[in-house]
């Protein structure tokens, strides 16, 4: 997870190579196994549903993609098992945002989702009080801007209101044609 979280490009690029998909197919892979899903080339599986299955047991063999999933799993497992206690006592899961939903039955990736969305929720908050003047566009996991901001100012105030030491990327956008 410390190797992707440092060079995110580094790891899209061999699973794109690896694949034989796009870049963008790359990233959606990735986030695909952030949010729970199997590393397989099973044909049902999400990753053989967006590249197909041979390209799919290749990545299945992309020892760096492997390692990450292997800490992706034992992470999920922490994740909800933070949550294991609310589940016995109500059967809901109350994610960061406040939101609830029935927990008992449900898949351990629907669950993990949840509450990484509730995470990324309280995130764009902060990002929202800080910069909304400049906020011209927001994603789930992200923000785009009318002009450059402090990142690092940020980040402080993120981990100080969330908990969350994150990082963050930037990609400047030349001007829209007049």
């Amino acid at each position: 997870i410390d190797a992707y979280v440092s060079d995110k490009k580094k790891l899209r690029r061999e699973v794109q190579m690896a694949s034989g998909g796009t870049y963008e197919d790359a990233k959606q892979i990735i986030t695909s196994l952030i949010y729970g899903a199997p590393l397989t080339a099973s044909p049902q599986g999400s990753i053989a549903e967006l590249i197909g299955t041979q390209a799919a047991e290749r990545l299945c063999r992309l020892q760096p993609l492997a390692d990450l999933y292997v800490e992706l799993k034992a992470a999920r497992h922490s994740v909800l098992e933070a949550y294991r206690y609310e589940v016995e006592r109500t059967g809901r899961i109350t994610n960061a945002a406040g939101r609830r939903i029935p927990a008992r039955g449900v898949k351990a990736n629907q669950l993990l989702s949840h509450i990484l969305t509730g995470e990324e929720s309280e995130v764009l908050k902060v990002a929202i009080a800080c910069h909304s003047e400049h906020i011209a566009l927001l994603a789930h996991d992200g923000f785009v801007t009318t002009q450059p901001i402090d990142s690092a100012a940020l980040l402080v105030r993120v981990e100080k209101q969330t908990g969350h030491k994150l990082s963050v990327s930037a990609d400047v956008f030349p001007p829209a044609a007049p």
